[in-house]
């Protein structure tokens, strides 16, 4: 209960409307109950030893002011600004970064940020900062098109995590040609003065071709392949030990009008409604989701690679699902004529 005191704290402090508050006026806006304000007290109190919020004049309760350097993610603008994330609240929020303060940070880096004060506005003082070191690259390979220059090869990124060209040396080596779409792995940082320098490791064809392009998109979000061994062997004894015709102790809703809204082509039909009347009178809505984890047990092969993925991808023209397609085009999928197992929920 303390931890989530503290992200409730938190994030009420973080709001932009929020007005400083005393202790026992910040515990009655998050509706604490009697009984629970002394873990809630506990939970302040292990925050405001940690820095994360503090209390000023009358005992009102503030998130700390920005001051000195902050750790933080680096997010860039192609105008050459950025911001920075700060890992640790503050009560102004996030960190102006000018175009000549940003080094040779890229966007999504992790960074260490001097904080200047800029004077005051409208009442509230200004900041900017300016980053000293960088400590975490986010990356250091990215998909782009290849441009011949007069002085140099040079490779234009793809997305919106990296906007300066990335020159290349020996572009032979691979086979590539102008116009490829290619991957390409950072040797040195870019500077003020210097761009990135990378080579080309490999090459994902002709851009604006359909292949090329889905390929592009599958490096540039580091999006996954196929499923290993362990997975697929998995799925296959799932599907082949799944027997409708023993549900145990399930209900049989088989008899009721249940239908998916999906477009014709869909595939994995991964929930559906019913509507019907009670005894009462009363409308009831049935929302009927594939029970996924009666196939899928806890810390099993597939578990761990569904929780690596988080979710299907869905791109033109092809999937990268989130369990292998024998569960979520099959045995997980609510098919019409096919007996299958779920999860209902009754709205009255």
């Amino acid at each position: 209960m303390p931890e989530v005191f503290k992200k409730q704290i938190i994030k009420l402090l973080k709001h932009g409307d929020y007005e400083p508050l005393k202790l026992s006026q910040l515990a009655k806006t998050l509706g604490v109950s009697s009984e629970d304000y002394p873990q809630f007290k506990e939970a302040f109190d292990e925050l405001r030893q940690a820095g994360h919020v503090v209390i000023g004049a009358r005992n009102l309760i503030s998130l700390p002011a920005l001051t000195g350097q902050i750790v933080g993610t680096f997010r860039a603008n192609p105008r050459g600004f950025g911001f920075i994330i700060p890992r640790e609240p503050n009560s102004h929020g996030d960190l102006f970064i000018p175009p000549d303060a940003t080094a040779d940070a890229m966007s999504g880096d992790v960074v260490v940020a001097k904080v200047n004060r800029k004077g005051k506005r409208g009442g509230e003082t200004r900041y900017s900062g300016e980053i000293i070191e960088v400590l975490e690259r986010a990356r250091n390979r990215f998909v782009g098109t290849l441009e011949k220059h007069p002085e140099a090869w040079l490779v234009q990124p793809d997305g919106k995590s990296f906007f300066d060209p990335i020159s290349v040396d020996d572009v032979t080596a691979k086979g590539a040609r102008e116009k490829d779409k290619v991957v390409v792995e950072i040797l040195t940082y870019p500077t003020e003065k210097h761009l990135a320098r990378g080579v080309i490791i490999e090459v994902l064809g002709k851009a604006g071709r359909y292949e090329t392009e889905i390929r592009s998109v599958i490096h540039q979000y580091h999006l996954p392949g196929e499923f290993d061994a362990g997975c697929i062997e998995q799925a296959r004894q799932a599907a082949a030990q799944f027997n409708p015709e023993k549900p145990g102790r399930r209900e049989d809703i088989t008899d009721k009008v249940i239908v998916t809204i999906d477009p014709p082509d869909a595939k994995d039909f991964d929930d559906a409604i019913s509507l019907e009347t009670d005894s009462g009178g009363n409308w009831v809505l049935g929302v009927h989701i594939a029970d996924v984890s009666h196939f899928v047990t806890a810390d099993s092969p597939l578990d761990a690679e569904a929780k690596v993925r988080g979710n299907s991808v869905y791109l033109p023209g092809k999937t990268i699902p989130m369990l292998p397609e024998i569960l979520s085009n099959g045995i997980c999928s609510l098919q019409p004529g096919q007996n299958r197992f779920v999860k209902s929920a009754y709205l009255t």
